[in-house]
Protein backbone atom coordinates (compact mmCIF):
# COMPACT_ATOMS: atom_id res chain seq x y z
CA UNK A 1 0.00 0.00 0.00
CA UNK A 2 2.94 2.09 1.06
CA UNK A 3 4.57 1.80 -2.85
CA UNK A 4 1.15 2.66 -4.24
CA UNK A 5 0.49 5.95 -2.12
CA UNK A 6 3.71 6.64 -3.50
CA UNK A 7 3.51 6.00 -7.24
CA UNK A 8 -0.05 8.02 -6.96
CA UNK A 9 2.16 11.00 -5.65
CA UNK A 10 4.59 10.68 -8.43
CA UNK A 11 1.90 11.23 -10.93
CA UNK A 12 0.07 13.43 -9.82
CA UNK A 13 3.52 15.69 -10.95
CA UNK A 14 3.21 14.39 -14.46
CA UNK A 15 1.36 17.47 -15.80
CA UNK A 16 3.72 19.84 -14.56
CA UNK A 17 6.64 17.61 -16.04
CA UNK A 18 8.67 19.12 -18.56
CA UNK A 19 10.20 16.52 -21.08
CA UNK A 20 14.05 16.18 -18.46
CA UNK A 21 12.64 16.29 -15.51
CA UNK A 22 12.20 13.68 -13.18
CA UNK A 23 8.87 13.30 -11.43
CA UNK A 24 8.52 15.57 -7.99
CA UNK A 25 8.48 13.25 -5.16
CA UNK A 26 6.56 13.83 -1.96
CA UNK A 27 8.49 11.58 0.94
CA UNK A 28 6.07 10.85 3.89
CA UNK A 29 8.07 9.89 7.18
CA UNK A 30 5.33 8.41 8.78
CA UNK A 31 5.51 5.53 5.32
CA UNK A 32 9.04 4.54 7.13
CA UNK A 33 8.42 5.02 10.40
CA UNK A 34 4.17 3.48 10.75
CA UNK A 35 4.86 0.76 13.62
CA UNK A 36 3.97 -2.65 13.01
CA UNK A 37 4.30 -6.16 11.31
CA UNK A 38 4.59 -6.34 7.45
CA UNK A 39 5.56 -8.85 4.64
CA UNK A 40 5.73 -9.08 1.13
CA UNK A 41 6.56 -12.12 -0.95
CA UNK A 42 8.59 -12.41 -4.55
CA UNK A 43 8.31 -15.39 -6.63
CA UNK A 44 11.99 -15.40 -8.27
CA UNK A 45 10.74 -18.25 -10.27
CA UNK A 46 8.59 -16.26 -12.08
CA UNK A 47 9.55 -13.11 -11.64
CA UNK A 48 6.38 -12.10 -9.92
CA UNK A 49 5.19 -10.84 -6.26
CA UNK A 50 3.45 -14.30 -5.19
CA UNK A 51 -0.27 -13.41 -4.74
CA UNK A 52 -2.27 -15.68 -2.32
CA UNK A 53 0.12 -17.22 -0.56
CA UNK A 54 -1.74 -18.19 2.90
CA UNK A 55 0.52 -16.73 6.03
CA UNK A 56 0.12 -17.95 9.57
CA UNK A 57 1.04 -15.50 12.60
CA UNK A 58 2.48 -17.01 16.14
CA UNK A 59 3.23 -15.49 19.43
CA UNK A 60 4.94 -16.85 22.05
CA UNK A 61 6.22 -14.52 25.27
CA UNK A 62 9.52 -16.13 25.79
CA UNK A 63 11.50 -19.26 24.84
CA UNK A 64 9.74 -22.12 26.65
CA UNK A 65 6.67 -20.73 26.04
CA UNK A 66 4.03 -22.46 23.40
CA UNK A 67 2.97 -21.11 20.37
CA UNK A 68 0.11 -19.36 20.08
CA UNK A 69 -1.32 -18.37 16.40
CA UNK A 70 -2.80 -14.94 16.25
CA UNK A 71 -3.48 -14.39 12.93
CA UNK A 72 -4.21 -15.58 9.48
CA UNK A 73 -4.00 -13.35 6.28
CA UNK A 74 -3.10 -13.67 2.64
CA UNK A 75 -1.30 -12.12 -0.06
CA UNK A 76 -3.04 -9.60 -2.69
CA UNK A 77 -1.98 -9.37 -6.09
CA UNK A 78 1.19 -6.88 -5.13
CA UNK A 79 2.34 -10.31 -3.12
CA UNK A 80 1.60 -7.87 -0.16
CA UNK A 81 -1.13 -7.92 2.70
CA UNK A 82 -4.20 -5.21 2.81
CA UNK A 83 -3.02 -4.44 6.36
CA UNK A 84 -0.63 -4.89 8.32
CA UNK A 85 0.02 -8.30 9.99
CA UNK A 86 0.26 -6.32 14.11
CA UNK A 87 -1.04 -2.83 13.42
CA UNK A 88 0.84 -1.59 16.27
CA UNK A 89 2.04 -2.15 19.83
CA UNK A 90 3.38 -5.14 19.59
CA UNK A 91 3.86 -7.11 22.49
CA UNK A 92 8.30 -7.71 22.96
CA UNK A 93 8.84 -11.81 22.65
CA UNK A 94 9.13 -13.95 19.73
CA UNK A 95 7.01 -14.24 16.73
CA UNK A 96 6.75 -16.66 13.52
CA UNK A 97 5.19 -16.48 10.19
CA UNK A 98 4.44 -19.21 8.88
CA UNK A 99 4.28 -19.32 4.36
CA UNK A 100 2.24 -21.82 2.88
CA UNK A 101 4.30 -21.81 -0.44
CA UNK A 102 3.99 -25.45 -1.76
CA UNK A 103 -0.10 -24.55 -2.04
CA UNK A 104 1.18 -21.53 -3.86
CA UNK A 105 3.58 -23.40 -6.32
CA UNK A 106 1.09 -25.80 -6.99
CA UNK A 107 -1.85 -23.46 -8.16
CA UNK A 108 0.84 -21.94 -10.77
CA UNK A 109 1.13 -25.84 -12.50
CA UNK A 110 4.94 -26.12 -11.45
CA UNK A 111 5.37 -29.84 -11.31
CA UNK A 112 6.82 -30.49 -7.38
CA UNK A 113 7.86 -33.72 -5.76
CA UNK A 114 5.68 -35.51 -3.68
CA UNK A 115 6.25 -34.34 -0.48
CA UNK A 116 7.41 -30.70 -2.01
CA UNK A 117 11.16 -29.81 -1.17
CA UNK A 118 9.76 -26.72 0.54
CA UNK A 119 5.93 -26.57 1.81
CA UNK A 120 5.75 -24.40 4.57
CA UNK A 121 7.98 -22.09 5.38
CA UNK A 122 8.85 -21.39 8.96
CA UNK A 123 10.38 -17.83 9.74
CA UNK A 124 10.76 -17.14 13.59
CA UNK A 125 12.19 -13.77 14.88
CA UNK A 126 12.36 -12.30 18.19
CA UNK A 127 10.68 -8.40 18.61
CA UNK A 128 12.19 -6.27 21.18
CA UNK A 129 10.47 -3.30 20.22
CA UNK A 130 6.61 -3.25 19.71
CA UNK A 131 7.00 0.26 18.82
CA UNK A 132 9.57 0.03 15.39
CA UNK A 133 8.24 -1.25 12.08
CA UNK A 134 9.13 -4.48 10.96
CA UNK A 135 9.18 -5.47 7.60
CA UNK A 136 9.71 -9.26 6.74
CA UNK A 137 10.38 -9.66 3.03
CA UNK A 138 10.62 -13.47 1.22
CA UNK A 139 12.44 -14.09 -1.63
CA UNK A 140 11.10 -17.70 -3.00
CA UNK A 141 11.44 -20.64 -5.33
CA UNK A 142 10.31 -24.31 -5.41
CA UNK A 143 13.70 -25.12 -4.19
CA UNK A 144 15.08 -22.57 -1.83
CA UNK A 145 13.86 -19.40 -0.02
CA UNK A 146 15.82 -15.71 1.34
CA UNK A 147 14.46 -14.08 4.28
CA UNK A 148 15.59 -10.57 5.54
CA UNK A 149 14.31 -7.58 7.72
CA UNK A 150 13.34 -4.86 5.15
CA UNK A 151 12.78 -1.29 5.80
Amino acid sequence: MQIMIFLKRCSLFQSEKKSNDFPKIEWRKEFFTMPGLTTHILDLTHGLPAAHVTINLFYKEDLSSEWKKIKTAKTNTDGRLDEPLVKQNMMPGFYKMEFNVGEYFRSKAIPLPEPSFLEIIPVQFGIADGNAHYHIPLLISPWGYQVYRGS
